[in-house]
C-alpha cells in the first residue's frame, strides 16, 4: 500500500528531528546567555541560539563566545 511508504517515511523524519531538537537543547542548555533568554515567554533553544548567532555576527566576533552579564 501507498500509505505504507509515506508512514515509514514520516517516522524516520520525526525521529531525524527529535534528535537534532536535542542536540540544540543541549547546546543551548551549555550556553549562558542562551540560558537566560529562554527565561522569556516564547523563547526557546532554537530562537535563543539564533538570536545569539545574529549577535555575534554582527559583531564580527564568531569564535568568541558571549558571556552573561554579570550580576554584580
Amino acid at each position: 500500500m501507498i500509505a505504507d511508504g509515506f508512514i515509514a517515511v514520516h517516522a524516520t523524519l520525526c525521529k531525524g528531528s527529535a534528535e537534532r531538537d536535542a542536540i540544540i537543547k543541549k547546546q543551548a542548555d551549555q550556553q549562558p546567555v542562551a540560558q537566560r533568554l529562554m527565561t522569556i515567554r516564547g523563547v526557546g533553544s532554537v530562537v535563543s541560539l539564533g538570536f545569539i548567532a545574529f549577535l555575534m555576527i554582527q559583531r564580527g566576533s564568531e569564535r568568541r563566545p558571549m558571556s552573561a552579564p554579570s550580576s554584580d
